[in-house]
C-alpha cells in the first residue's frame, strides 16, 4: 500500500498545519469524485494469497528483514521505503494473530487496520484486537471544502477521512492536520463556539448586576441565566 497523498498543502515553514490549497493530484476530491470513508488510527496490514502482512518502514541505507517487500519506490526526500513483512510467530506479532483468529483465520484480499487495546493506545476504543477493512466505513455526510472539513473534524472524535476513487486513487485528511487532538475536547469547543452569543450575553448581565449591587432575587436570576448558558454550551443537563 503506497503512502496516501494529503488533500491540502501544509505550511512546512510555519505551524505545519494545512492551508486552503489543494495538493496536486487531489483535485478530484474537491470535484466531488470518490467516496469518503473513515480513517482509522491503528496499524496497517494486508491480506494476500492466504497470508497476513504488516506494514514496515525500511529506513534509508538499512537492510530489510527477511520477507520484506517494497510497496513503492524510496521516498524522494528521506530515502525510506514503505513496505510489508509477513506476520510471524514471535511475540511482536501476537496482536496480529489474535485479530486474525477472531476473524476466523481467513480474510478477503485487501488492506486492513489493526486496532485494539495494545495498538496506538487504542483511540478507536476496541475491547479486543480486530482487523477492519479499509474503506468499509462510509462517511456519507462528509464535506469537501477546507472550512467545512475543519468544522467536521473539530466536532467528531475520529482520526480523519480517506477518499477512495473507483480507479484506486486515495486522498486523506486528518484532524491533526488542522491542529485538533482526538477526544471530546474538540466537540465541546464546537458547542461553546455555537453557543457563544448566549453565553456572552448571560455573563455580561451577571457582571452588570454585580456592579450595580442587585438584591438577592435578581442575583439568583442572573446566576441561573449564566448557568443555563454554560450548560447549553457544554451539552450538560
Amino acid at each position: 500500500m503506497k503512502k496516501i497523498v494529503s488533500l491540502f498543502q501544509r505550511n512546512y515553514e510555519g505551524d505545519r498545519l494545512v492551508r486552503d490549497e489543494l495538493v496536486a493530484g487531489a483535485e478530484w476530491v474537491a470535484a466531488g469524485e470518490g467516496i469518503a470513508t473513515l480513517k482509522l488510527d491503528g496499524t496497517c496490514c494486508m491480506w494476500r494469497d492466504g497470508k497476513l502482512w504488516k506494514r514496515f518502514e525500511l529506513k534509508a541505507g538499512k537492510t530489510g528483514p527477511v520477507g520484506f517487500e517494497a510497496a513503492q519506490q524510496p521516498d524522494s526526500v528521506t530515502g525510506d521505503v514503505p513496505g510489508w513483512v509477513p506476520v510471524g510467530d514471535g511475540p511482536d506479532d501476537a496482536r496480529h494473530r489474535e485479530a486474525l483468529a477472531a476473524a476466523g483465520g481467513m480474510l478477503q484480499d485487501g488492506t486492513y487496520e489493526l486496532c485494539g487495546p495494545k495498538v496506538q493506545k487504542n483511540p478507536e476504543g476496541y475491547a479486543t484486537h480486530v482487523l477492519l477493512r479499509h474503506g468499509s466505513q462510509v462517511l456519507a455526510d462528509c464535506p469537501r471544502t477546507f472550512d467545512a472539513l475543519r468544522e467536521y473534524l473539530r466536532c467528531r472524535d475520529i482520526e480523519g477521512v480517506v477518499w477512495h476513487h473507483h480507479d484506486g486513487r486515495m486522498v486523506k485528511i486528518k484532524g491533526k492536520d488542522f491542529g485538533f487532538r482526538r477526544g471530546k475536547g474538540n466537540v465541546v469547543d464546537a458547542r461553546i463556539i455555537a453557543a457563544a452569543p448566549d453565553l456572552l450575553s448571560a455573563l455580561q448581565g451577571l457582571l452588570r448586576g454585580i456592579a450595580n449591587g442587585p438584591d438577592e432575587a435578581n442575583a439568583a436570576m442572573l446566576i441561573a441565566k449564566a448557568r443555563d448558558a454554560v450548560n447549553k454550551a457544554t451539552g450538560e443537563n
